[in-house]
């Protein structure tokens, strides 16, 4: 086969193909310049400004972003090779599923425990390391269970009975578990309100001593006997509490 002769097979055969191989290619060159130059540069002009939270917000969709890139190279060959309507259909949803799953990704990271935000937050409003984590994991949460539902719904499922399944049983769950609950909020007053911190002091009804653990169900209490005793939250949160270590 001479050399025109191979050119014409490539052009009857395996055009389409190259194309699609080239914007996968081209996508992923992309999403490397991006997080080479792009993101780099973005960094570099945030770090000028006066609040930190941008360059928070950059690094926690960087990743998501620049796999996004390269999906969609995958995206635009697959709509370029498939001819059926209902198949670039499909795949259109899988893209948008994958912008939401991304966008959620992008906001979990943003919440981490870890993260520069929340630990930026919790050093300007003096919030213990607890409270912190206790409120990334409650973000957390929201942001994965509202994800779920987008997803849900675009897959055209219907989630009205089970999201009334959720509310039914929330219910039964919380009547069972009213003390955990209870003692949880306790848990949450005393580390926002901060009446004590590990090491301090105290007399909260009958008893006395140094508090040694605080955590969202219990704490705690070393008495001058070494005798350890562990108080519920919301016993302890009903309590006056007086602080020896603070006069």
């Amino acid at each position: 086969m001479n050399f025109s002769g191979v050119v014409t097979y490539w052009q009857e055969n395996l055009l389409e193909y190259t194309i699609a191989l080239g914007l996968v290619v081209g996508f992923y060159i992309l999403s490397r310049v991006f997080s080479a130059f792009v993101f780099r540069f973005l960094l570099f002009l945030t770090r000028k400004t006066k609040s930190d939270y941008d360059n928070k917000l950059i690094q926690a969709f960087k990743k998501p972003v620049t796999v996004l890139i390269v999906l969609t190279g995958f995206y635009l060959a697959g709509q370029y090779l498939l001819e059926e309507p209902s198949s670039q259909f499909f795949l259109t949803r899988l893209m948008r599923s994958a912008i939401i799953i991304f966008i959620a990704q992008g906001l979990y990271n943003l919440v981490s425990s870890t993260s520069g935000l929340l630990i930026k937050i919790g050093s300007a409003y003096d919030l213990d390391k607890l409270f912190l984590s206790l409120l990334s994991k409650t973000i957390r949460a929201v942001i994965i269970a509202i994800s779920f539902t987008i997803l849900v719904q675009e897959w055209g499922y219907d989630i009205t009975g089970f999201v009334a399944g959720l509310g039914i049983g929330g219910l039964a769950f919380a009547l069972a578990a009213q003390d955990t609950v209870a003692n949880i909020f306790g848990g949450i007053v005393i580390l926002t309100e901060k009446p004590f911190t590990i090491g301090d002091w105290i007399l909260a009804g009958e008893v006395e001593g140094t508090v040694e653990d605080i955590t969202f169900r219990s704490t705690k209490v070393r008495t001058f006997a070494q005798a350890l005793i562990t108080m519920p939250n919301s016993v302890l949160a009903k309590q006056p509490i007086t602080n020896w270590t603070r006069m």
